[in-house]
């Protein structure tokens, strides 16, 4: 179990997480476990970064049924806190959703967004995503934002790996990586790719 701070340009924070936690522990009765962060652990006085609390267990007699994969979701979708790729504007943002269908070889384009001019920030239309050519509910699929120049040659701001499983938990911010800054000291995401409301199916 890991618990986080959570960052709407998706560099969430890692509180502290519980390490060889078994279902056996969990069923002993309510209970608070500690959370421990990595980075801090060893230090002197560092004890815990705070307590995971378990209230109340209650047995379900019944197998709740897996989730349902629908033909497509409507989704709305934002960018937050997106790197400039122009030092004298704001980012002209636009996103696509890519994904390699089964028995292919490369990845496809399954949506392009429209540009949303001058922001860092960028609220975009609602828009429908297919769900066959992703190929099932774990399947990987790729999103790619980037900054719109009129020459064509648009720049990469980051882009984000995730499935439809993490989709349907509702709400989130997923980080955007740039593969050329990664390993860059002190870099966490050149933003976050928001899904602000709740997915319809």
């Amino acid at each position: 179990i890991q618990v986080y701070d959570f960052d709407r340009d998706a560099g969430h924070d890692l509180i502290g997480s519980i390490v060889g936690l078994t279902l056996r522990d969990v069923m002993l009765g309510p209970f608070r476990f500690g959370l421990i962060n990595p980075k801090k652990k060893g230090r002197v006085g560092y004890s815990s970064s705070g307590a995971f609390v378990i209230n109340n267990i209650t047995e379900l007699n019944v197998v709740p049924p897996p989730p349902t994969l629908s033909v497509a979701y409507k989704l709305k979708c934002a960018g937050a806190k997106l790197d400039k790729k122009d030092a004298l504007s704001k980012t002209d943002a636009f996103f696509q959703v890519l994904a390699q269908p089964l028995g292919s070889n490369q990845l496809i384009t399954l949506y392009r967004s429209e540009v949303i001019k001058n922001s860092q920030n960028p609220e975009f239309q609602e828009f429908v995503l297919p769900t066959a050519p992703i190929g099932g509910m774990d399947r990987p699929f790729v999103i790619r934002m980037f900054d719109w120049d009129k020459d064509g040659r648009h720049d990469l701001v980051g882009e984000s790996q995730t499935t439809l499983r993490d989709f349907l938990l509702g709400p989130f911010s997923y980080p955007l990586l740039n593969p050329s800054k990664k390993g860059n000291a002190n870099y966490d995401s050149s933003g976050g790719f928001c899904v602000t409301g709740p997915v319809s199916s």
